[in-house]
């Protein structure tokens, strides 16, 4: 650093205007930049809107059923196998 950078410097002082003017641009810019997540963040846990109509409630519910049904056989069959693990050969 040369005393040319030191003149350059101090003649480019900083008020405390121009720190209060700054202070409120980024703290612009962060609300804008958090209010921009949160739409984001909705907009990816917001469920979407479903249709109500029969056909597709009935669909629903009856995937829905086929889902339940299936998992009670697999855990039905998982239980048959684990015991039969355990028991006796003669």
């Amino acid at each position: 650093m040369n005393k040319n950078d030191i003149v350059k410097s101090t003649e480019q002082s900083v008020t405390i205007e121009d720190i209060v003017q700054k202070k409120e641009e980024l703290a612009l810019k962060l609300r804008l930049q958090r209010e921009k997540i949160n739409r984001s963040y909705r907009k990816l846990l917001t469920p979407e809107a479903q249709n109500t109509g029969f056909i597709s409630s009935f669909f629903g519910n009856a995937l829905q059923s086929f889902a339940f049904f299936d998992s009670i056989l697999t855990g039905w069959n998982i239980i048959k196998k684990v015991t039969s693990l355990f028991k006796r050969k003669k």
